[in-house]
């Protein structure tokens, strides 16, 4: 009853209806490989939202996999402080569910209008470009985040 329950109620989270190629064309790849099993990178592709919960620790690679993908990432973490927050606007970017409240997801999903999925997948890229793209660009962020604080700790112990 629970795997019709959530195969019902996640269907549609996956589509191609606003997946835009760098030519502007739509475009719907294959999910299943030559072996007949799903290609996990081509179905995060293909989604719309992927749910993020939460790893091992507070953090998750899935975040940055969804990123990648352009698939809006639904966190599940209560308490997740995630990267980088000095200097990117994480609400227009992703969404976050309470992991308590998980069969609250997909309601909460279809209430969002399709203007604002459109503009949050748009941002997801622009996010994984601008800042995780690369490790140089992960590391040039976390300087960029760092050193005000460093220069304001630094000032401080030479201000005594």
């Amino acid at each position: 009853m629970a795997t019709s329950f959530w195969k019902n109620a996640l269907r549609g989270f996956t589509g191609t209806e606003d997946r835009v190629t760098q030519n502007g064309k739509q475009e719907e790849k294959r999910v299943l490989n030559i072996n007949g099993r799903f290609d996990y990178q081509v179905l995060l592709e293909n989604a719309t939202f992927c749910l993020v919960p939460r790893g091992r620790r507070l953090g998750s690679f899935r975040f940055l996999e969804a990123l990648q993908a352009g698939c809006v990432p639904v966190l599940l973490s209560n308490g997740w402080e995630l990267p980088f927050s000095d200097v990117v606007h994480w609400g227009k970017a992703t969404v976050w569910a309470d992991e308590r409240l998980l069969l609250q997801v997909p309601d909460m999903i279809r209430s969002i209008p399709p203007t604002k999925v459109h503009s949050y997948r748009q941002q997801t890229q622009v996010l994984w470009n601008n800042y995780f793209s690369s490790v140089e660009k992960i590391v040039s962020t976390t300087f960029e985040v760092s050193v005000p604080f460093l220069l304001k700790a630094l000032l401080s112990i030479i201000m005594r």
